[in-house]
C-alpha cells in the first residue's frame, strides 16, 4: 500500500488542536429613567442614570496557561527588523484588556 511508503502520510489527528472557546462582555450598559411623576415636582422634564462597563469580564477554556487572546491572530512586531522579535504579543499571547467604568445622570431641564 501506499500508506506504508510514505505517500499518503495525512491521518487525522487532535495533537496539536486547543479549544479555544470564550466567552467576553467588551461593552455593558444599564440604565434607569426616573418616573415622570417623581421628575416633575423637582421642575425636571427627564432624569436618567446609568452605568457603563466595556471589558468586565473574559472566560475562557483553553489555553489559560498560555494567556492566550483568540480574537489576536497577527503578531506585531518591536523589533527594527520585521519579524526579528515578536515579542509578547506574538500567536495571540498578550496582556488583558483594560477595563473601565462608568457612571453618569443626565438631566434635561
Amino acid at each position: 500500500s501506499n500508506i506504508g511508503r510514505g505517500c499518503y502520510n495525512f491521518y487525522p489527528q487532535s495533537k496539536y488542536l486547543v479549544n479555544m472557546a470564550y466567552l467576553r462582555v467588551k461593552n455593558i450598559t444599564f440604565g434607569y429613567t426616573l418616573p415622570k411623576n417623581i421628575t416633575r415636582k423637582v421642575l425636571i422634564e427627564k432624569a436618567r442614570i446609568y452605568f457603563s462597563g466595556e471589558n468586565l469580564f473574559f472566560l475562557y477554556n483553553g489555553a489559560s496557561k498560555y494567556n492566550m487572546d483568540p480574537e489576536i491572530n497577527q503578531s506585531y512586531s518591536s523589533g527594527a527588523v520585521a519579524g526579528a522579535d515578536d515579542g509578547y504579543a506574538a500567536f495571540g499571547r498578550t496582556v488583558p484588556m483594560q477595563r473601565s467604568y462608568s457612571f453618569g445622570v443626565q438631566v434635561t431641564f
